[in-house]
């Protein structure tokens, strides 16, 4: 294997290896982290008493009357998501893994994208699954929301899911998530209690946002530090958003720029990711000038700043990222417009404030040109 080698050649190279012939590894929780992106509604029931293998949740998925539609992951999920769990289903390792407990929660009103399974080894080891942001500007906004929420709702929704997840199912439980997953499994074992934390044995953070200084300079944190494996590509902004431990893996990624948050840029040897020395210049500017942005901001301040950016983008009139793509043109066009609409002070604001984001953010992901303050001073 090669440092462009992923985890799908981990799986070609491994994947006949049982978890008795090669216990569980970082690697696998990654994988696992990825595979709760597919949607896996109407195909998993919520109890945990009804589970079902890996083998046959893929051939239900695969034969599903909308099995095109599952396959759409937008335009910041990685399609190569239900290959992955067809390569998992089908090999030694993972195509006997049992699969329960999926719940899936999207609500505007309550501003939560959540979704989680647990995935139950043959040692009958638990891990559980949290879903990151997805593509849709929902998902987007709760991550924007920690810049002035101490919880964020996908949080509160990961620890009850433990809660319930440990009464039904006896034994040893991972945690583990990518992106926004990887906070909501650290948030969760954080905030359960003593012996419900004695039950977890790690937490897989996969480049997942951060906390506030004082969580982790905290004694409840001190007690979990050594369960915690937090992973982050060298050109990372979700995972540099406020304050991380000190303890964790910068992993090689052959994706460039924000491409590097996606899983399958990066690199792996054996049941191993490659590392790298240290994070790009970009990664350091971007995360110092975002969490000096949010230490400079009150919290007023951030809270309408984020409305009135998420506003702008349901102004076009979609819902995902991808969908903003397909019709960009016309998107653009009611964006600005609406923009134009906002009161002078909210403009000021908006376009002060997307300064902060402008060279990481506005760069890589095409939505975001539109908030080029550039742009934005044409409809003042």
């Amino acid at each position: 294997m090669s440092d462009k080698d992923n985890f799908l050649k981990y799986l070609e190279w491994r994947g006949d290896l049982s978890f008795d012939k090669s216990p569980f590894n970082c690697v696998d929780a990654l994988i696992f982290s990825q595979l709760i992106y597919l949607n896996f509604d109407n195909l998993l029931e919520q109890p945990f008493s009804s589970q079902i293998s890996l083998y046959n949740l893929n051939r239900n998925f695969i034969n599903a009357g909308n099995y095109s539609e599952r396959c759409m992951m937008g335009a910041m999920i990685n399609e190569g998501i239900p290959g992955l769990m067809d390569q998992c289903a089908n090999s030694k390792r993972f195509g006997k893994v049992m699969v329960c407990g999926y719940v899936s929660l999207f609500d505007r009103a309550t501003e939560i994208q959540f979704a989680a399974a647990t995935f139950i080894l043959p040692d009958k080891t638990r891990v559980i699954a949290f879903r990151g942001t997805d593509d849709s500007f929902l998902g987007w906004k709760e991550d924007f929301n920690l810049s002035y929420l101490d919880v964020i709702p996908s949080q509160k929704e990961a620890l009850i899911y433990y809660k319930k997840a440990r009464k039904a199912l006896k034994g040893k439980f991972i945690l583990a998530g990518h992106s926004k997953g990887g906070s909501d499994a650290i948030y969760a074992c954080l905030n359960s209690t003593a012996m419900e934390k004695r039950k977890i044995t790690a937490i897989y953070n996969f480049d997942g946002p951060g906390f506030r200084q004082e969580v982790i300079d905290s004694k409840n944190f001190a007690e979990i530090r050594d369960r915690i494996y937090s992973f982050y590509p060298q050109f990372s902004v979700v995972g540099m958003i406020f304050n991380h431990d000190r303890r964790f893996e910068i992993i090689h990624s052959n994706g460039k720029s924000f491409m590097q948050h996606d899983p399958f840029s990066w690199a792996v040897s054996g049941n191993k990711f490659v590392n790298d020395i240290d994070f790009t210049d970009d990664s350091k500017y971007f995360s110092k000038a975002f969490n000096e942005w949010v230490l400079r901001l009150p919290s007023d301040e951030k809270k309408k700043f984020v409305d009135n950016l998420f506003n702008l983008c349901w102004a076009s009139g979609k819902q995902k990222i991808a969908e903003f793509e397909k019709e960009k043109i016309s998107s653009t066009a009611k964006i600005l417009s609406a923009f134009s609409k906002l009161p002078s002070e909210d403009k000021k604001a908006l376009k002060e404030n997307m300064g902060v984001l402008f060279k990481v953010f506005m760069e890589n992901i095409p939505l975001f040109n539109v908030f080029n303050p550039k742009n934005l001073k044409l409809r003042s």
